[in-house]
Parts: C-alpha cells; sequence; structure tokens
C-alpha cells in the first residue's frame, strides 16, 4: 500500500507561527535577508514543522484507523523554503498484528521533497486498527 501527495507550501505567517510556537525563531527562519545570508534561496521552514506536515498529510491513509503513533525515525536531507510545494511519498511496509490480536502495529516510510530535492525521510511505527490490520494482510494474501 503506497501513495503520493502533493502539499502546498508552508507559507511565511506559518513558519513565524511555528517559530512562536516551538522558540525557534533562528533568522533563517525569520526572514529572507537572513537566509540568503546563509546560503538558502528564502526563508528556511524549521524541520520539525516539514516533519509534522508530512506525519499529518500521511495519516489520512489512516483516517479513522489510525490510534498512536507509537515511533519515529527521521533523518533531515535538505532544507524546505517558505511557499515551496512539497511532495510526500508513503508507503507501508508491513502490518503485524498484535499479541491480543485486536489491533495491528503498521511500518511506514515516508519521503519528503520540496522542489524535487529531498529534505527529508523516515520511518514510522504506528498502532491501528483491527480492520486495517485485516484488510492490509488480506490484500498481501491477494484475498480482495
Amino acid at each position: 500500500m503506497q501513495g503520493h501527495e502533493h502539499l502546498a507550501g508552508i507559507s511565511r505567517a506559518e513558519i513565524l507561527a511555528f517559530g512562536r510556537l516551538t522558540g525557534n525563531n533562528h533568522d533563517m527562519h525569520t526572514s529572507d535577508e537572513a537566509a540568503m545570508a546563509m546560503g538558502f534561496p528564502a526563508q528556511v521552514v524549521q524541520g520539525p514543522y516539514v516533519l509534522a506536515r508530512g506525519i499529518a498529510s500521511s495519516s489520512e491513509v489512516l483516517r479513522g484507523h489510525g490510534i498512536a503513533l507509537l515511533g519515529v525515525s527521521w533523518r533531515y536531507t535538505g532544507a524546505a523554503v517558505a511557499d515551496e510545494p512539497l511532495d510526500l511519498g508513503w508507503e507501508v511496509t508491513s502490518v503485524r498484528r498484535t499479541s491480543a490480536g485486536d489491533r495491528g502495529v503498521a511500518e511506514m516510510t515516508l519521503t519528503l521533497q520540496a522542489d524535487g530535492r529531498k529534505v527529508g525521510e523516515g520511518n514510522f511505527t504506528v498502532l491501528v486498527s483491527k480492520d486495517f490490520t485485516d484488510r492490509f494482510l488480506a490484500d498481501r494474501r491477494g484475498e480482495t
């Protein structure tokens, strides 16, 4: 199970609001001029915000079935800048039943790109519903 989504860019106002929320107000996140002086083409989006946008968008595949995020392994590979469209690639690589059998544990991979450049990639572990688990495992066995 895999997919690809085009996401709207993150606006300058969103970057500033995230900075106020987290205290991450480094000059490259608040000013085009400062970011350009550091070698970036424009105001840089905070890495955790890019990651949050990717997690939120990938969760659409689990809508109504994702119960809890159990683990994240993420690597930043580049910078996303203000208003730059993002592309999200995701894949559910495996699902296994919990020992109780009433839920499942899904493993997902995500890749985020900005203007064709990879800006992050990682793996997520998510507790999922029994329905999602049953459907995924049936698909893998070719029963649907």
